[in-house]
C-alpha cells in the first residue's frame, strides 16, 4: 500500500513553518494585553501555553488532519511488528542517555565558549518566576505544555510522520539522523541535546514499533527535567550543596546503568541492523507478505510430500 499520497518532505517543511507562524499569532494578542495592563503572576506560563497551543494545533490541523489520509493516521498509531517489546527502560532512556552527552557538551562549552554557554542556559531554562511560583495555574499550564502536549504532538510529527516519510525515500539511519536534526533545530539553543534525545526516540520507535512508547519516553524526559527545574527554583535542591550532589549522583548512576544496557543491546544487534528493517509504518505489510510467502512455501512442501506419497503408492 502506498502511504503519504498527500504529503512530501517539502510540503511537510512548509506546513511546519506555517505551524510556527500560528504559534506566534496565538501569543501576540496576549502579549499586547500584557503591554497594556501589566504582567501578572501567571503571565509567563500563559504566554508559553498559548504559544505551544498555536504550534501544536497547527501541526495537528495542517499535517496530521489535512495532509494525511485516514489510513496513514491509523497505521502510524497502530503498533508494528517489533524487534523488542515495550519496557520501562525505553521510557527512561531518552533522559538518561542524553545526560552524558549533555555533561560533555557543557564542559566543552565551559572551557572554550563560556559566553555561548551562558546564552544557551538562559534560552534553555524556563523562567524562574514560573518554576519557583506556588501559583497552581502556572504550574498546571507548564505541565500541560511540556509534559502532555509536547510529547504527544512532537512524536506524532517527528517520529510518526517525518521519520516514516523520510524512511520511505532513504536508508533508515539517515532518516533517523535527519528527523533528529530537524527536531533539534526546532528547540533552538538546546539543539545538540535535543537532537540526541530525538535520535534515541527514533531508535525506541524503530525497535518497539510503537509510537506510544516513544511518547511516554518523551514525556518522562520532559517531566524529569521540569521536576528538576522546580526543585532547584524552590531551593529544595541547592546548587553547589550536598542535595544537588546526591541528586546528580543518583541520576548519573542510572544514566551509567542505561548506557551499559544499551551497549550490551548493541553488541547483540548492531545499530546498523536495527535500522536495516523497514520503517515502523511499513513493517506490517512486509511482515504479512513474508508470512504469506512462508505459507506458500509450506503449502508447496506439503504438496510435494503428498505427490511423493502418491507416487510411492502407485509404484508399489
Amino acid at each position: 500500500m502506498d502511504y503519504f499520497p498527500k504529503i512530501g518532505i517539502f510540503k511537510f517543511i512548509m506546513l511546519f513553518v506555517l505551524s510556527m507562524v500560528m504559534s506566534v499569532l496565538f501569543a501576540v494578542p496576549y502579549t499586547i494585553q500584557l503591554e497594556m495592563n501589566g504582567v501578572t503572576a501567571n503571565s509567563s506560563a500563559i504566554l508559553i501555553f498559548l504559544s505551544s497551543l498555536g504550534l501544536y494545533l497547527g501541526i495537528l490541523v495542517f499535517i496530521w488532519w489535512l495532509s494525511l489520509t485516514k489510513t496513514d493516521r491509523a497505521r502510524i498509531w497502530e503498533p508494528a511488528p517489533a524487534r523488542s517489546p515495550g519496557h520501562i527502560g525505553f521510557i527512561l532512556a531518552p533522559f538518561l542517555l542524553s545526560l552524558p552527552v549533555n555533561i560533555i557538551y557543557v564542559l566543552f562549552l565551559e572551557r572554550f565558549m563560556p559566553d555561548f554557554l551562558e546564552k544557551m542556559m538562559e534560552a534553555g531554562n524556563l523562567p524562574e518566576n514560573i518554576l519557583g511560583s506556588m501559583e497552581p495555574l502556572s504550574l498546571f499550564l507548564l505541565f500541560l505544555s511540556v509534559v502532555v502536549m509536547a510529547p504527544i504532538v512532537e512524536e506524532i510529527d517527528f517520529r510518526g510522520v517525518l521519520y516514516n516519510l523520510l524512511g520511505k525515500r532513504m536508508p533508515l539511519i539517515a532518516a533517523a539522523i535527519i528527523s533528529s536534526i530537524v527536531f533539534g533545530l526546532m528547540h533552538g539553543a538546546t539543539f545538540l541535546q535535543t537532537a540526541v534525545i530525538g535520535f534515541v526516540l527514533a531508535f525506541i520507535y524503530q525497535v518497539t514499533g510503537n509510537l506510544k512508547i516513544a511518547i511516554l519516553g518523551h514525556a518522562a524526559n520532559n517531566g524529569i527535567a521540569l521536576g528538576q527545574g522546580i526543585l532547584l527554583a524552590k531551593g529544595i535542591i541547592r546548587e553547589g550543596e550536598l542535595s544537588e550532589t546526591i541528586f546528580g549522583s543518583v541520576i548519573l548512576l542510572f544514566a551509567i546503568i542505561m548506557l551499559v544496557a544499551m551497549v550490551r543491546y548493541l553488541r547483540k544487534k548492531s545499530l546498523g541492523s536495527v535500522f536495516k528493517d523497514s520503517a515502523p509504518m511499513f513493517k506490517k505489510e512486509i511482515f504479512e507478505q513474508h508470512k504469506l510467502e512462508q505459507m506458500r512455501l509450506e503449502e508447496m512442501r506439503l504438496n510435494e510430500e503428498q505427490k511423493l506419497l502418491r507416487d510411492n503408492e502407485f509404484s508399489s
